[in-house]
């Protein structure tokens, strides 16, 4: 039996008006992208989405067709230029908005009712439009109107108090973490609208806040300390559980519940140490967590990571190799499933990205689609206004002089 992908066909039909930049906002339309929605990015004329200037660059040469980062976030889109704090700008966003199921925006909070753009302003034009605002502290609250970057969210959500050494300053998240779980909440906030509009077809305002969705996805020690009034000590290169040294890099060592550290102990060859009951339970781990590396690394730093691995699966033990970028693009299991793309790109050429970070399988399903590279700045913007809005080609020439596109 032939098994198909259909993650590219679940939202196709639905349109969605990308108003977003930088990370968060981009990575919400991107999974709604990865859905099979037509995503329309709006951006600024001659200027674009920030993240177009945001390292690293292709060739290490610095462009706004060059943004690896650009890259990876707005793959499967279109891009349309269209300054939408103009008038005339206005009016043809809601010409889109008519025919559009989604809008998605990132603007600091009250920008786009002061464009007169805000949701009651949309519902005029479409009814059934579902709008999602993605801003750093909501659309509400004492903190509404405050700036927002990635060390702040990580702050706010109380992630960098529990990272770095024990006296040394809090640390934030490699990776942009923050802003990528801001993106994915605004993303499962979405749908639910969407689905929401599909049973009774009324439009909906989403209002995501960035440090709401840092804060859930750390709520866990918050709800601990109102319990026990007792906050977590900061995971530090000594804690254990943790990744220690191997022959050719690191390995994560799992030893959180007793069962792990059983297949642990067997794993060393180490049984022995279950006899020892300052490793009993996990709060003795914890503590004598510089014991333990003392035990591991000796033992690791003479083994591959990759021979670890394998061998502590067989045996039912929860540890894995710590992968460098090389090793993810290189493992035979993400080859397995076909997890990573290559798209031709204009100016830079053949890209390697990631691409479905899910599969949704059926028998007879459609082929997947080839995977289409993120736009150039406007590259859609005649194909949009020419062929779908009517505009002319000396209408357009107009709107291109006067910066409106």
């Amino acid at each position: 039996m032939q098994i198909q992908d259909l993650e590219h066909s679940l939202l196709e039909g639905y349109r969605v008006l990308d108003l977003t930049q930088g990370v968060a906002g981009p990575y919400c339309t991107k999974l709604l992208a990865n859905y099979g929605a037509d995503i329309v990015k709006i951006e600024q004329p001659g200027i674009g989405d920030g993240s177009r200037n945001a390292e690293p660059f292709a060739g290490d040469t610095p462009g706004p067709e060059r943004s690896l980062l650009f890259y990876y976030l707005n793959c499967d889109k279109r891009s349309i230029t269209l300054d939408v704090s103009t008038p005339e700008g206005r009016a043809i966003f809601e010409r889109l908005a008519r025919s559009a199921d989604l809008v998605v925006e990132s603007f600091p909070t009250g920008t786009m009712d002061e464009w007169n753009l805000g949701f009651e302003s949309l519902q005029r034009v479409n009814p059934s439009i579902v709008l999602t605002s993605l801003t750093p502290f909501g659309a509400t609250g004492p903190y509404k109107d405050y700036l927002s970057s990635h060390i702040v969210q990580c702050g706010y959500g109380s992630w960098s108090h529990g990272v770095g050494e024990p006296d040394g300053a809090p640390v934030q998240t490699g990776g942009w973490i923050a802003h990528y779980i801001a993106g994915a909440t605004a993303s499962v906030a979405t749908l639910a609208a969407m689905w929401n509009r599909e049973s009774n077809g009324q439009g909906q305002h989403v209002d995501s806040a960035a440090i709401a969705a840092a804060a859930d996805a750390c709520g866990y020690t918050s709800v601990a300390y109102d319990y026990y009034r007792v906050l977590r000590a900061r995971m530090t290169a000594n804690t254990f559980p943790g990744a220690v040294p191997t022959s050719d890099g690191w390995i994560g060592l799992n030893a959180l519940s007793y069962r792990n550290w059983q297949r642990l102990c067997q794993l060393m060859d180490r049984e022995d140490l279950l006899d020892d009951h300052r490793f009993d339970n996990l709060r003795g781990r914890l503590a004598n967590g510089p014991e333990l590396r003392d035990i591991t690394i000796p033992w690791a730093i003479e083994r591959s990571k990759w021979d670890i691995m394998e061998e502590g699966q067989k045996l039912g033990a929860s540890v894995g190799a710590v992968l460098t970028p090389a090793d993810i693009l290189e493992i035979e299991h993400h080859q397995a499933r076909n997890y990573f793309h290559e798209a031709a790109h204009a100016e830079i050429g053949t890209v390697t990205a990631p691409g479905y970070p899910f599969r949704v399988m059926s028998d007879d399903g459609p082929e997947p689609p080839a995977w289409p590279p993120a736009p150039t700045l406007g590259q859609h913007t005649s194909e949009i206004f020419g062929d779908e809005l009517g505009y002319s080609e000396d209408e357009l020439r107009r709107l291109r002089e006067s910066r409106v596109i």
